[in-house]
């Protein structure tokens, strides 16, 4: 017999702040739901964890170009990749498809995080930005373990920032506080990702996955990114001039004195 809280937890909604509505999870049981999410994380984890080889041949075998050129490139590449697989996403949920697609954007993932840390420094203390990641996305798994507290959005967020705080207090502690501050930004992608886990598992997105579907949903973290780029432009930069517009279309015909 389910429990208040089992039942709380299978009928919340998830409420979306920009547009005011509420979405229900695809998949109604917490514990279906929480395993998926696990084995996201999971995947996630093993994709930073196989970028630090990768990471570290661009360190040691970098040569001479454009870094700016470099990262518009990257850029546009990884956005129109990603934007394509969340538009045509149908074909990659079979086998081998949702294999191959996991491959291909691991290795873009990897890729764009390499050339945006080799913006920061070049030593083998970028290690510390997917070593970091992984340990939260751990401890995020390992929560999930547990059906008595609620993964709320909050809850994660302070998971990740304690861990991170742990990790500069051990950094403090070994006199290499600067260079673990240098993956700070860590914290920002792993709070993206309990985003986009949020949205995702919501009809919002219409993907409506199922619960084995693990693959496909690690795939739809990195292919959410450019509906959430577009969003963070359209609030945060665009927002001001759209709320302008609208002031001045409000006020066109109105007296003045």
């Amino acid at each position: 017999m389910a429990t208040t809280s089992d039942i709380s937890i299978q009928c919340e909604l998830l409420n979306d702040d920009c547009n005011g509505l509420s979405y229900q999870f695809d998949i109604a049981d917490p514990k279906l739901r929480r395993r998926l999410v696990r084995r996201v994380y999971f995947l996630l984890m093993l994709e930073a964890v196989c970028g630090i080889p990768c990471l570290e041949i661009v360190i040691r075998f970098s040569i001479s170009y454009n870094l700016l050129y470099l990262r518009v490139f990257n850029f546009i590449i990884s956005i129109t990749i990603f934007s394509f697989l969340y538009k045509f996403r149908n074909w990659r949920r079979p086998a081998p498809y949702k294999y191959l697609v996991y491959m291909a954007t691991a290795i873009l993932t990897f890729s764009t995080r390499a050339v945006y840390l080799l913006s920061i420094e070049k030593t083998p203390w970028l290690h510390m930005y997917p070593v970091i990641l992984t340990v939260i996305l751990l401890i995020l798994a390992l929560f999930t373990k547990q059906q008595k507290v609620r993964f709320t959005h909050g809850i994660g967020v302070f998971i990740i920032y304690l861990t991170f705080g742990l990790c500069l207090l051990l950094a403090y502690f070994l006199n290499v506080f600067f260079h673990v501050l240098n993956a700070a930004i860590c914290t920002l992608e792993a709070w993206y990702i309990i985003y986009d886990t949020h949205v995702m598992l919501s009809v919002h997105h219409a993907y409506h996955i199922e619960p084995k579907e693990y693959l496909f949903a690690a795939v739809n973290i990195r292919a959410d990114l450019p509906r959430f780029w577009w969003m963070v432009m359209r609030h945060l930069v665009l927002g001001p001039f759209i709320l302008l517009i609208k002031i001045i279309k409000s006020c066109r015909f109105k007296e003045i004195c």
